[in-house]
């Protein structure tokens, strides 16, 4: 009987901070979450919907209070044109963000594969010398190691 009048208890402070949190204006987690996966999933119309919605419901708790510029006349429409700039400066960031990213990608990969071709030649050449080969005895092995097209060995 305690543990279910606990469980109760902790239901009602949850409903309470859950109130609180919403007449506040403050996002949900799972909200967030749903606007970080659209970001993710590089979903921009879906984020925008879910960021208009966000900011509709703040809007209309400030609003709601009478004391907000979303309450005011004519105050809706100049925060829309503002708002739309705004998202669109935060998705020109995005993708310049993204294009440097994959550019930054490339440039490690191709260091990867240049130290990979380093680290190969280097060992190919300790391997000839510790075999006693010179570079004049590599050159000529060469064409038994690297067959031309064609010719069967």
């Amino acid at each position: 009987m305690h543990k279910d009048w606990m469980r109760r208890q902790r239901a009602a402070a949850d409903a309470a901070a859950t109130a609180a949190a919403a007449q506040a204006g403050v996002a949900t987690n799972a909200d967030y979450q749903k606007r970080v996966e659209a970001l993710k999933n590089n979903d921009m119309e879906a984020y925008r919907e879910l960021l208009a919605e966000a900011r509709g419901r703040e809007g209309t708790v400030v609003g709601g209070a009478g004391g907000g510029a979303a309450g005011e006349a004519g105050g809706g429409a100049g925060e829309g044109v503002a708002a739309d700039a705004r998202f669109a400066s935060l998705q020109e960031f995005l993708e310049k963000t993204e294009e440097y990213l994959q550019n930054l990608g490339g440039k490690i990969a191709a260091t990867k594969l240049s130290t990979q071709r380093q680290e190969a030649a280097a060992a190919a050449a300790a391997d000839a010398e510790a075999r006693g080969l010179s570079e004049v005895g590599c050159c000529e092995l060469k064409p038994v190691l690297n067959p031309a097209p064609g010719s069967r060995s």
